[in-house]
Order: structure tokens, then C-alpha cells, then sequence
């Protein structure tokens, strides 16, 4: 068996893993706080930020070990193992502080083998299959977060306390995934001299394209990292929402952007394969603006699914470009480092994204939100233009 094809079969069984700590990470949860825990809206903008602030760590993490004797699997693979401790260590709590910071913990750690991952797929995937082979595993996590987010609604409108067989089963998971990664095959990384990380936050200047792209994706995440954690709020709490039932919150919230996700990654991973990044950015970003106002500018279950449904079609795609683009800029054996500086903006955007979000819910209704990231999200469209004619960059 050649390197591409035991990367692939051991990509199924981390798709799969990390279908389930999707499911869990958002909106499971951020749900359990609210419905369970009624903790302070400073702690649900922690737990919203949690994958976020993974990021921000993971430039020091990608520096530190950017030239190591430890396989790129294998770093990969550690962050993946202390977050399932980390989850497994929920079930030793019992008040919403203690939750809502071994939930955050977990999540956070789980978002450092980012880097790393890209790097492998440079290495083990041929260019031409790159897109494709990555959203086999990406289907397969899609599919996987579909069942759990309907499984894990009913569980908690059975009992909320059932919360904590969700946490058993995610860190279950959790190590079957560590254990898949692990086992990939993967050179070191050998990037010398690039342990200090503000080293490689360089390269936004003098790498200007890379840079300019960064800027434009960073203004397009914060119109919509925003408002994901104001989802859930709407929904499921009464003073500020629609007070609806847990199951019904993860149907709106989990289940039918899973869907869309389902049906449409396979397509984007086609068109990201034969097709300019850029136009396939601008192409997302039409479905964020479309989904994001009729999330919120209603009651109508239906046209709020309509908007889920359309933002689900965005989640594909963005999903994937944001996985793989840099390898589209990267020079070779550096897309980790690119990743991680790509990584690190990502991090920061969302770890104040629901800051802003819930300072936002102190002075102004919430069924505005949609038309203010609807603004920002086409602002940043319209100055993707001029790199149109850079396609072959691309």
C-alpha cells in the first residue's frame, strides 16, 4: 500500500472522529450551558471561542516543533490525545465554570494539529486529488456530525443530565482518532530556523498576496464567527429568542447544515480541483450572504432552516478552501508554516467574534445582526476582484 492510500484509510477513521467532536464542539456545547448550566454570556463567548483560541496557540505550537525529530503525524496526533483527556475530565464536574472551562480546554487543544494536517496532505496527496481525497474524510466527518447532532438533541430533550454520555462517547472518539493520526505516514518537518512564531507572522508582509488574501478571508470570518454563538441564543433562550426545544436547536443549528454540507462537498471539492480559488471564495461567500440574513430576520422555522440550509452550502465550501488553500501559495515543505500564520488570524477573529457578539446583544435587537454581516460579507467580496486575473497564482 502506498503512502496516498494508508493516508486515505486512516483518514476515514479521523473524518470520522472528528464528525463527533464537531457535533459536540457546536452547538452541543454552548447548548448544555444555556439550557443546563444558565452560565454568564462571558462564559458562553469562552466556550463559542474555544476552537479560536486552539488557533491562536497553534503558530507557537506549528514554531516550536517546526523543526523536530517527531513525525508530522505524531505532532499531529498528541493535542488530538490531551483533548479526550480533557473531555473525559467533564464528567468529574458538576457546576458551569468547572464545564465551561474543561469544555473550552478540550476543544481548544484539538484545533493545534491543524497545521500539521495540511502539511500531511501536501505530502501524501498528488496536487490533482488533493481536493477530492480530503473530502472523502470530510464527507464521511459530515455524515458522522449528522447523526450526532440529532442524537444528542434527543438525548438532551429526554434529560439535559444526559449530557454526559454525549461527553463519554466524544472522548471515545476522540482517541480513536488520536490513534488513526498517529499511524499516518509523515516525514519530519524541517523548517529551519522557525521556532519563534513572530518570525513567521513575517511573511503576511513580504509574502503580499498571501497577506492581502489573509486580510480579506479575516474581515469575511468575523461577519460570520459573530454571529454563530448568537444562534444558539436566539433559539433556545427565552427572554432573547424563540425559547425553542433542544432537539429542535440542534435540527436548526446542527442537523440541516449538515445536510447541505453533505450534498455539496463533493461538488465544491470538484470545483476546487479545476477552479481559481478566488472565484471559488467569492462563490461561498454569496451563500453566507444569502443564509445569514434569513437565519435571523424571522420566526418562520422554515425560512430559518432555508437560511441554515444556505449557510450549510457555504460551510462546504469554505471548509475545504480553508483546509487547502495554502497550498495553493505555499512554497514546498512550508505549507505548515503558512497554515499556522493562516491559523493564527483565524483564531483571532474568532476568539473576539463572540466577544462582539454578545456586547452587540447589550444594545442593539438581534434580528439585525444578519444585515451587518450581510455588509461586511460583501465588502470583502467585492475587493476579491482584482485577483481574478491572478488565476494561475491560484
Amino acid at each position: 500500500m502506498n503512502r496516498e492510500q494508508k493516508t486515505f484509510r486512516l483518514e476515514i477513521w479521523r473524518g470520522a472522529s472528528d464528525g463527533v467532536l464537531q457535533a459536540t464542539a457546536k452547538p452541543f456545547a454552548l447548548l448544555v450551558a444555556v439550557k443546563l448550566f444558565d452560565v454568564s454570556d462571558a462564559l458562553k463567548a469562552l466556550i463559542s471561542a474555544a476552537p479560536f483560541i486552539g488557533h491562536i496557540f497553534a503558530l507557537w505550537y506549528s514554531a516550536r516543533f517546526a523543526n523536530s525529530r517527531f513525525s508530522k503525524s505524531a505532532l499531529a496526533a498528541v493535542p488530538m490525545g490531551v483533548s479526550a483527556a480533557g473531555t473525559a475530565a467533564i464528567l468529574f464536574v458538576n457546576e458551569g465554570f468547572a464545564y465551561a472551562l474543561w469544555i473550552t480546554f478540550a476543544i481548544m487543544c484539538s484545533s493545534l494539529r491543524l497545521p500539521f494536517m495540511s502539511a500531511i496532505y501536501e505530502e501524501n496527496y498528488a496536487a490533482e486529488r488533493r481536493g477530492r481525497l480530503f473530502s472523502t474524510a470530510l464527507t464521511l466527518s459530515i455524515v458522522t456530525a449528522f447523526i450526532c447532532h440529532f442524537a444528542f438533541g434527543k438525548l438532551l430533550d429526554v434529560d439535559l443530565r444526559n449530557y454526559r454520555h454525549v461527553i463519554i462517547f466524544t472522548a471515545f472518539a476522540g482517541v480513536v482518532g488520536t490513534v488513526a493520526t498517529a499511524l499516518i505516514p509523515a516525514s519530519s518537518p524541517q523548517q529551519e530556523g522557525a521556532r519563534n512564531p513572530l518570525r513567521n507572522l513575517s511573511l503576511v508582509w513580504k509574502h503580499k498576496l498571501f497577506g492581502y488574501v489573509l486580510a480579506l478571508w479575516f474581515l469575511t470570518g468575523l461577519a460570520n464567527l459573530w454571529v454563530l454563538p448568537l444562534k444558539v441564543v436566539y433559539l433556545a433562550e427565552k427572554e432573547r429568542g424563540l425559547n425553542l426545544s433542544p432537539q429542535l436547536v440542534m435540527l436548526l443549528v446542527g442537523v440541516i447544515p449538515e445536510i447541505a454540507r453533505l450534498i455539496f462537498t463533493r461538488i465544491w471539492a470538484g470545483i476546487f480541483d479545476r477552479t481559481n480559488f478566488i472565484k471559488v471564495r467569492m462563490l461561498v461567500n454569496l451563500f453566507l450572504a444569502m443564509g445569514i440574513p434569513l437565519f435571523f430576520l424571522t420566526d418562520n422555522i422554515f425560512i430559518i432552516g432555508l437560511g441554515s440550509f444556505l449557510q450549510g452550502v457555504a460551510l462546504a465550501g469554505a471548509r475545504l478552501a480553508w483546509n487547502l488553500w495554502v497550498t495553493r501559495l505555499a512554497p514546498e515543505n512550508q505549507s505548515h508554516v503558512y497554515m499556522s500564520i493562516h491559523i493564527f488570524f483565524t483564531g483571532v477573529r474568532g476568539t473576539f467574534a463572540p466577544l462582539i457578539g454578545f456586547w452587540y446583544l447589550n444594545y442593539f435587537p438581534i434580528r439585525f445582526v444578519g444585515l451587518i454581516s450581510t455588509c461586511l460579507i460583501c465588502a470583502a467580496t467585492l475587493l476579491l476582484l482584482p485577483l481574478l486575473k491572478m488565476g494561475k497564482r491560484f
